[in-house]
């Protein structure tokens, strides 16, 4: 019987001798490197078992840091349960708004505090109540929010389009009662260009042909640079002390308000003209975007009670400067033989439509722009376990030790992925379970 002469075993063989002698089935009888019969590699299923319950004894080693990590996420959410149950729902009864309820208290302090105002040599700033005013030795709190608040009524109720000597009249008493350093500190918040408009900052009213139709003539042989011209004097003439300025066209216009800071600062709006015709006008009113409401949704589908975003319309002097060039059209198509009438703005009234019953919680209102946040920072104990976990792996060496003994690569990737899902699932599951106890009308497939 032929043998094989022996030869002194090298280390990957012996470990090869090993692995195929603790296997079932695997055991051979070693007589050199020439005899030993390729070992046969593990399936991929015992494997991954193994790896597994390697990861499970980890775990079990550390129960403190296996419990926090499986339910810190939970007891963290827990947090808007709490403040879910400390706060009661409001209920807003159904409202239609075609009278004005007023109090006329409020509005008589404020009246008052207008008039005994900054006087020659008063200054101001913000103090702890509001804006302050310094004159006489005495000092004047007037919080802006609450003059914003105490008009609420007013504007919420039935709203004429005022004309532009009303607007321009009350933008100038807003203006002259406050001093010239809190004026300025206004006119860098846009909550106030929000809630006032242009009433705390009415500046230059810009008038501009397009600039395809600046060398063209209108219908009656007048050209419309000299249209805009007659229309500038008719708004001096009618609108108290605003003031406006002509410009050559429209890209002459945008280049003056976008080349000077003081020069955009200070404008109230760029009216820019296709056509000024007896029959025919055509024209295009822009305004500071801070100002006005945004266009860029037609209608919101989920919506309660009243939005006032409407009221800047009236608060940014848009529909003011609308009546204003449609008195004037009006007037020219008059003198040209059309029958004299009112432009629409003149008797129309703004009013919003009638807000249905309904009641909201304030909780929701609170935590809205939090709970992302919120969801985000709970997670971040267990997967700082699981970093961890993997840089520890990887300082002792572990995972080559056993891709020496023949794990393969796949299988020790997938057997994290597996721990990691178990895990991680635990944590959402428990998440959900804590989020449907204040988000009782969601889903529960969607908080999962």
């Amino acid at each position: 019987r032929a043998s094989c002469p022996l030869s002194l075993p090298s280390l990957p063989s012996l470990v090869r001798a090993l692995i195929m002698a603790s296997s079932p089935g695997g055991a051979t009888e070693y007589r050199g490197d020439a005899c030993l019969a390729a070992p046969r590699r593990a399936r991929v299923r015992d494997q991954l078992r193994a790896t597994l319950w390697q990861q499970a004894l980890v775990k079990r080693r550390t129960p403190r840091a296996t419990c926090c990590a499986l339910v810190s996420p939970a007891l963290f959410i827990s947090i808007c349960v709490v403040g879910y149950h400390l706060t009661d729902p409001e209920t807003f009864d159904a409202a239609i708004y075609a009278v004005i309820a007023l109090d006329v208290g409020p509005l008589l302090s404020l009246a008052v505090e207008f008039a005994s105002g900054p006087g020659a040599g008063g200054g101001g700033g913000f103090g702890p109540g509001g804006l302050v005013w310094e004159s006489s030795g005495n000092s004047t709190d007037l919080d802006l929010l609450s003059v914003r608040r105490n008009l609420e009524p007013l504007l919420t109720g039935p709203l004429p389009v005022f004309g532009l000597p009303s607007y321009a009249g009350v933008s100038s008493a807003a203006r002259s009662a406050l001093s010239p350093s809190n004026y300025e500190q206004l006119t860098e918040l846009d909550k106030f260009a929000r809630l006032f408009g242009n009433l705390l900052t009415l500046g230059t009213l810009h008038l501009a042909p397009s600039s395809a139709a600046a060398a063209s003539s209108l219908t009656d042989g007048v050209s419309l640079a000299q249209r805009i011209d007659e229309l500038e004097a008719h708004l001096q003439a009618g609108g108290g002390n605003v003031s406006t300025r002509v410009h050559a066209d429209e890209a002459a216009a945008l280049a003056h308000l976008g080349g000077a800071a003081d020069a955009a600062r200070d404008a109230w709006a760029l009216l820019v003209f296709d056509s000024l015709a007896p029959r025919q006008v055509e024209y295009a009113v822009r305004l500071n975007y801070t100002t006005v409401p945004n266009t860029n949704r037609i209608s919101k589908r989920l919506t309660r009670g009243l939005d006032t975003e409407y009221q800047r319309y009236v608060t940014s002097g848009f529909l003011t400067l609308q009546r204003a060039v449609d008195g004037f059209a009006f007037g020219l198509a008059a003198r040209h033989g059309a029958e004299p009438l009112p432009p629409p703005a003149d008797v129309a009234w703004l009013a919003p439509f009638p807000t249905a019953a309904y009641s909201q919680n304030p909780f929701y209102l609170a935590v809205q722009s939090l709970l992302p946040l919120l969801l985000t920072l709970c997670q971040l104990f267990p997967a700082a376990l699981l970093t961890k976990s993997v840089v520890e792996e990887k300082e002792t060496r572990l995972a080559q030790t056993m891709r020496i003994m023949g794990l393969r690569h796949g299988v020790h990737v997938g057997s994290w992925y597996v721990t990691a899902l178990v895990q991680f699932g635990a944590n959402a599951l428990l998440c959900a379970l804590v989020c449907s106890l204040f988000l009782p009308h969601t889903p529960f497939w969607v908080l999962l």
